[in-house]
Order: structure tokens, then sequence, then C-alpha cells
């Protein structure tokens, strides 16, 4: 039975929630990150993940059941751990994103490509080429990398992901709604995006059901919330937290914006049926702990600044 896992990164956004669920199910847990520091009573390991010597060490010294890989951004950061664990055949579960997807690069308009129908299955188009963040950030890489050259590997594509202590989500409309904007404006061709989201809690509860079910072989997932709410529905999910009545305003002619008119949402019924996955956490409850201590966080610095 599969015990002893080792996390690059996980330390921040979804890590501390995956080893909460894998200590409470009595996996031995180590995290390998730059700090070096523990986040619950997990082993923890110090060093570069780019740094192909720390992270031999690492894996020789834990010598981990299943490797996941919370982390992969780059091309050589995929061929640095394929290098090391394909001899081992050790099983990796790498995190992905659901900007793999050609959606994506329509939204964005870095490829010359048809509007793509959503949601989008796991078999969907890929981009061809780089997004909008170039190279520092090429999970198109990264997946080709680990498919080519590993045998036992999971890869699971996420959406945007909310929920404490990131506040990326929420507070382009919670900010001003704090501030008591009267006013929130949109822009036309974003008004009834789509956009896949999913609670951070959940999404480790999704990986921790991979490394529970340890299927061998080539795997992909993704995890996503079963409602995708357009923009304005988000929005107004947080302004009934905060209690905001303003009125959501339609800017036209922002052609910036003509991306939106792509909807970027996936489906995760393939995890569900095959793994059990759900939202094991509320995510009403999760965007409103996000928002209550987002806000908590806005006010302290607006005290400190005499505001």
């Amino acid at each position: 039975m599969i015990k002893k896992i080792l996390l690059i990164g996980g330390t921040s956004l979804i890590g501390p929630h995956l080893i909460k669920e894998l200590l409470n199910e009595n996996y031995t847990v180590a995290t390998f990150t730059r700090g070096g520091k523990s986040f619950l009573t997990e082993t923890s390991f110090q060093g570069d993940r780019n740094n192909t010597s720390d992270l031999d060490r690492v894996i020789n010294d834990f010598s981990p059941e299943i490797i996941v890989d919370m982390i992969p951004f780059t091309k050589i950061q995929a061929i640095i751990l394929s290098d090391l664990i394909k001899d081992k055949n050790i099983p990796l579960v790498a995190i992905s994103s659901a900007d793999i997807y050609c959606a994506y690069a329509k939204l964005h308009q870095t490829e010359e490509i048809d509007y793509q129908l959503c949601p989008i299955l796991e078999t969907g188009n890929l981009r061809k080429k780089l997004g909008p963040e170039g190279k520092k950030y090429n999970k198109l890489a990264v997946e080709n990398i680990y498919l080519n050259y590993l045998s036992n590997v999971i890869i699971l594509r996420l959406p945007a992901v909310y929920g404490f202590p990131d506040t990326t989500r929420i507070d382009p409309y919670l900010l001003p709604m704090l501030q008591k904007q009267k006013e929130i404006s949109i822009s036309s061709y974003k008004i009834n995006w789509k956009f896949s989201r999913a609670l951070n809690k959940n999404c480790a509860y999704g990986i921790f059901l991979t490394i529970k079910h340890h299927r061998t072989g080539q795997h992909i997932y993704n995890i996503a919330e079963e409602t995708t709410h357009t923009e304005v529905e988000w929005i107004r999910k947080i302004a009934k937290i905060c209690g905001w009545k303003g009125t959501i305003k339609t800017q036209t002619g922002l052609s910036e914006d003509r991306g939106y008119k792509q909807d970027l949402y996936i489906s995760s019924r393939k995890i569900r049926v095959e793994l059990d996955y759900y939202e094991k956490y509320n995510p009403d409850n999760g965007l409103e702990e996000n928002v209550l201590m987002s806000a908590y966080q806005y006010l302290g610095k607006s005290y400190s600044k005499g505001y």
C-alpha cells in the first residue's frame, strides 16, 4: 500500500490542504521547498527544484512511493524531474492547468483558431503555441515531457483556483465594494463570460484521491466545480457576502476584451466517475471565508495608512 508521498512545492494555496488530507489518512508526507519549513507535521526538505543535485538528494533521502509536482512551470523543470525518476519508476502526479486548452489561446488571441465548444473534455484540443506568459509558464511543454518520459503519470488540469490566503480571484471586485464605490464596470464582452473555478480545498481533495486510488499508467483529469458562473454571477456572489448594493455597469467598445467571447469552462465528469470526486468542502462557504479574510486584511492595511 502506497504511504510515502513527496510534494514538490506545496506550502501555499493548495498544498497545506493536501498535506492535511494525507496526514489525516496516515500517509507519511514530505515537502521540498525553497524555505524548507514544515507547514504541519510533515517532514521538510530545503532546496531548489531547478537544481538537479538538490532534487536528487531529496528523492534518495526520502525514497517516496509517489511524487506530487505542485509547481511544474517550465520545460527544464519537467526534464530534470523526469530524468531522476523514470528509471526508478516512481509514479508522478503533476498539477497542470485548464490553460492548456485551445480555448485559452482563443481567449487571449495568441492563435488564429475557431471558437471552442465548452465544457471542454480532457480530450479537447490543446494549444500549439506559448501562452501570453511565455516560457516561464509553459504547462504545454511540462505535460508533453511528463507524458513522453514517464509510464506512470497523472496530469491534473485545474481551473481558476480561489480560497484563502490567495485573494486575486476576488479582489478586483471586492476592493471597490469595500471602498463603497457605487458602481463596478465590466466589459460587455465579459458580462456573460463563463470561466471554471474551484475552491483550493476541493482541488487538494482531488489530488488526494489520485494518490489514494493510485492508478497505474497515464491518466489526465480536469478538476472544476459542476456549476460554472458567468462573471456577473461571480460578482453578485461576492456582493452578497459583503453586503454591497451597488450597480454593475456595462462598458462597451473595449476592443482588448473581445477574446472574452470565448468561454473557458471544463468538464470534471471523468474524475467524478472514475475516482469518486465531489466537492467535499462547500464552495459557497469557501468563498465566504475568502471574502471575509480578504476584507480583514484590507481593513488592517487601511487602518495602518490612517484611513
